[in-house]
């Protein structure tokens, strides 16, 4: 609440305690993989929004302003127990809210976000490489359907010596999932 942004000051100060104990308790706070909920929290202290009208608005809204162009990235850390490897994403938050409150240009904070993405996903990428020599990625999820993640990302991952497989033929959202479900059956028969 004593963040210099402008999200911070247009929170409501009752209805914030309550849901910062709902997330202390874990009372309806589930843990998220998808990297949509990271780009809702960094489209909604970007944008100033708490509220969107519609399933990704406001990631969209974040990409159509982010600068392609833009240099730099945020910090992220890679935290893994030997089994998995999870992203801690509160450098990204604290490096955008550190932006924010300096007076960053929003087009400018968008760009390193996606350039920080796009970073992660390549350094995820390599840490499974070196496990499983595997050197091919297919990009898909809905977070693919942003044109300045795809192709920062394929840049990234072709760069560090990946082949990059994307589709225009099936969806790389939701509704690829069934085709996918397909081919595994049949390769059960």
């Amino acid at each position: 609440l004593e963040l210099r942004i402008d999200l911070a000051r247009s929170l409501d100060r009752k209805k914030w305690g309550v849901l910062k104990n709902m997330i202390k308790k874990g009372v309806n706070s589930p843990l998220t993989s998808g990297a949509g909920r990271l780009f809702d929290a960094a489209a909604s202290i970007i944008l100033s929004r708490k509220i969107s009208g519609f399933e990704a608005e406001l990631p969209m809204a974040l990409e159509k302003m982010a600068d392609p162009l833009a240099e730099g990235h945020y910090g992220f850390d890679l935290i893994s127990d030997g089994r998995m490897t999870v992203v801690g994403t509160s450098g990204i938050i604290k490096g955008i809210v550190n932006d924010m409150s300096r007076g960053v240009d929003k087009g400018i904070v968008a760009g390193r976000f996606h350039n920080t993405v796009a970073g992660v996903i390549n350094e995820v990428s390599l840490t499974l490489r070196k496990k499983s020599r595997i050197n091919k990625v297919v990009l898909g999820g809905g977070v693919f359907q942003n044109k300045i993640l795809a192709g920062k990302t394929a840049a990234l991952l072709e760069k560090s010596g990946f082949g990059v497989c994307c589709t225009d033929d099936v969806p790389v959202n939701d509704a690829g999932i069934p085709i996918g479900q397909i081919a595994i059956a049949n390769a059960r028969v």
